[in-house]
């Protein structure tokens, strides 16, 4: 009677947390890794004002564009973990942080890259601006 009433309790538990809403809002609002347009949101805890978009590759290729433009190559797993390598061109602000990020996290729509466990960049899954360049000459 013990044991029947000890895994009814274990599966009402595993019930529970197998539906909790954090889960249920990855699903319904979370974005893949890759494949997704990521828009810069903020840089080093600031917003930013130039624009960057990075995408990441199912081939382990990774540009930014926007202000500064780079590619690179990565590698990452399920656990949070990300190194970007072979950033081209080598220098600059953006590359350096790049070949420094250790870690990633996404939330929803949000992608935040970290290096020693403190965030610098926070991107947003969102469609890319569109650039308005007025009336076309005839």
């Amino acid at each position: 009677m013990k044991t029947i009433r000890l895994l009814l309790i274990l599966a009402v538990a595993a019930l529970v947390t197998s539906c909790c809403f954090c889960k249920r809002y990855e699903r319904r609002y979370g974005k893949p890794l890759q494949g997704t347009p990521w828009t810069l949101v903020q840089l080093d805890g600031q917003e930013v004002e130039e624009y960057y978009l990075l995408v990441l590759d199912a081939n382990k290729g990774l540009t930014v564009s926007g202000f500064e433009e780079l590619s690179a190559s990565y590698a990452y797993n399920k656990h949070g973990r990300i190194s970007v390598t072979a950033i081209r061109p080598a220098g600059g602000e953006l590359a350096e942080k790049l070949a420094a990020t250790d870690g990633y996290k996404t939330n929803g729509p949000f992608l935040m890259l970290t290096r020693q466990g403190e965030m610098w960049a926070l991107f947003e899954a969102k469609a890319p601006q569109a650039v308005s360049v007025g009336p076309m000459p005839l």
